[in-house]
């Protein structure tokens, strides 16, 4: 498709040259500048030995300009498109690749770890989707409250080797440093540590944490693990999405350049 737009500037620049000519004439003409007895002879004419052919000639140059303004516009419009497109083309839209991040699914009645691995020796009963207005994000939310040892959640993620992603996550709870307590918290994605943590408390907000790392393989375990001896920890809004690519700026320049053009020809025709 893009090959094809640049085929049909590339006739544009190619026919310009033609169609500014005779607006050239047409302009010198209005103007008096060049009297039209002294254009008989000119190329342009077609060497036109009398009046009434070069009058043929004005004419037809007048509906030559109309014309052509109108395809100007129309191709400069394209022109405009064609690089807008170009810029944003280097841009990766964004692709969750976590399923059921928000611990949704199968909700209502109830939301789950669907698509989640549970790992730990008390993960049956430390692990839990509690559905309520606390919820971040939508209705659903996970706790983690683990006593003597870390529980938690894994998915292995369709990852493509060299791509940067962007890691994010809400979290909340804590035992607000109880005596004696033991907390600890291990996010990791592939063999990179994340958030690694100790008595790390959130209380009752909600805080943001997003990270970026670069898969070194085509499949990512993310990890997310907890521990709270007195207490609990809550988890909402995972996501992992490839990291937005930055256009090239020659890519922003010819989309400023066709629109600056676009915009003077439709000020010139007002």
């Amino acid at each position: 498709m893009l090959s094809r737009h640049r085929r049909k500037v590339k006739v544009f620049f190619g026919l310009s040259d033609v169609f500014l000519t005779a607006l050239a004439f047409e302009a010198a003409c209005q103007s008096r500048v060049i009297p039209r007895d002294s254009l008989r002879n000119a190329r342009i004419l077609g060497h036109s030995q009398d009046r009434r052919s070069h009058h043929k000639m004005h004419l037809l140059a007048k509906m030559f300009i109309e014309g052509g303004l109108a395809a100007m516009r129309s191709v400069l419009s394209l022109f405009a498109a064609t690089a807008l497109l170009l810029a944003v083309s280097g841009v990766a839209s964004a692709s969750d690749l976590v399923v059921n991040g928000g611990f949704e699914t199968g909700y209502p009645p109830q939301g789950n770890f669907t698509g989640w691995t549970q790992w730990g020796a008390e993960a049956a009963l430390a692990n839990q989707v509690i559905c309520e207005p606390f919820a971040k994000e939508g209705s659903c939310y996970a706790k983690f409250g683990a006593i003597g040892e870390q529980t938690g959640i894994s998915q292995d993620l369709p990852t493509v080797s060299g791509t940067a992603y962007q890691i994010s996550f809400w979290l909340a709870g804590g035992s607000f440093g109880n005596l004696g307590d033991v907390e600890s918290i291990l996010i990791s994605f592939g063999a990179v540590d994340l958030l690694n943590s100790a008595d790390q408390d959130f209380g009752g907000v909600w805080t943001p944490f997003t990270f970026t790392e670069t898969a070194t393989s085509n499949s990512t375990t993310l990890s997310l693990g907890f521990r709270d001896d007195a207490a609990v920890y809550y988890l909402d809004g995972v996501t992992v999405d490839p990291e937005p690519a930055v256009p090239e700026p020659a890519a922003f320049a010819l989309a400023g350049l066709g629109l600056v053009g676009l915009g003077l020809l439709r000020r010139k025709l007002a």
